[in-house]
């Protein structure tokens, strides 16, 4: 078998250094565009910004939405329009222990309980649904492709040392031109 042309290695080379951030483009990318298309009007007008001023008021909302299993309470602290239907759980306590900001997020939880981020869309604070956008948002996507692009990265490494060392073994036994057998 021929070998591959100089231009060509080096474009899959290329190619395989550059994979692991490819899949990590192109999901962050659709989320970047889905946003445009996320957000349902309805839910931005003057009266529920000024309700949903504060990420508190957003989070007590949820957790009437909840209880009640109004699906039309919920889509309004999700600010976008919710098509499942919610089982009323009237025995429901959720009671924040704890409130921070984490990039960006208000972070509502009680440890072993529940943890409930809220961000700040159109001015206005929703309730954020840990999806594809919430972990690439965080940085939870990035984290897990850095792992996953460690691993891949290793496995090349140990290709490229393992068909090194072949190369060496086969130049050490092949015989040189001008040289008797």
């Amino acid at each position: 078998m021929a070998p591959l042309p100089a231009s060509t290695r080096r474009r899959w080379l290329i190619i395989l250094l550059l994979a692991p951030w490819l899949l990590y483009a192109l999901p962050s990318l659709y989320v970047g565009l889905e946003s445009l298309w996320r957000w349902d009007r309805a839910y931005f007008t003057p009266e529920l910004v000024a309700r949903y001023a504060k990420p508190e008021v957003a989070f007590d909302d949820l957790v009437v939405a909840l209880r009640t299993g109004n699906a039309d309470a919920y889509s309004r602290v999700l600010g976008q329009r919710w098509n499942g239907t919610l089982t009323p759980q009237p025995d429901l306590k959720l009671i924040p222990t704890g409130a921070d900001q984490v990039n960006g997020y208000w972070h509502f939880y009680q440890p072993g309980v529940f943890d409930a981020y809220f961000e700040q869309v159109n001015g206005r604070w929703v309730y954020a649904l840990p999806d594809l956008r919430f972990s690439v948002y965080t940085g939870e996507f990035l984290r897990e492709v850095l792992g996953g692009a460690l691993f891949y990265y290793a496995i090349l490494g140990a290709m490229a040392l393992i068909s090194w060392l072949r190369l060496q073994r086969k130049m050490q036994t092949s015989t040189r031109p001008g040289t008797p057998r």
